[in-house]
């Protein structure tokens, strides 16, 4: 069972309270035309809860940055990024690293 943190609901269309899903569940629907559904389904919930966090975390390096000192390749260096994704973070651009992904 595969299970997402909560996220709060703030507006209609934000994603749900939490994200959860049985990952054997799901691979063992029997018709695979239902089981692609189920599973677009969930990867539309995720990447919505995806978009939420991404705004999160570039509002908490924006903060860190202008708010509290903290040096652009300080902030880099605790998430692991490079100083050129946390200047992208802070200036609201997406890189193809914050994609959702499928995990093989």
């Amino acid at each position: 069972m595969l299970s997402v943190l909560p996220v709060e609901r703030r507006e209609p269309g934000d994603p749900p309270a939490a994200l959860e899903f049985d990952e054997a569940a799901l691979l063992n629907v029997p018709d695979l035309w239902l089981r692609s559904k189920l599973a677009d389904e969930v990867v539309a919930q995720l990447a919505a809860a995806a978009a939420v966090v991404r705004k999160i975390r570039a509002e908490a390096v924006r903060e860190l940055v202008h708010n509290h000192g903290a040096k652009q390749q300080q902030v880099a260096s605790h998430l692991k990024k490079s100083r050129q994704r946390i200047h992208q973070m802070m200036s609201g651009r997406q890189s193809s690293g914050d994609r959702v992904r499928a995990v093989a």
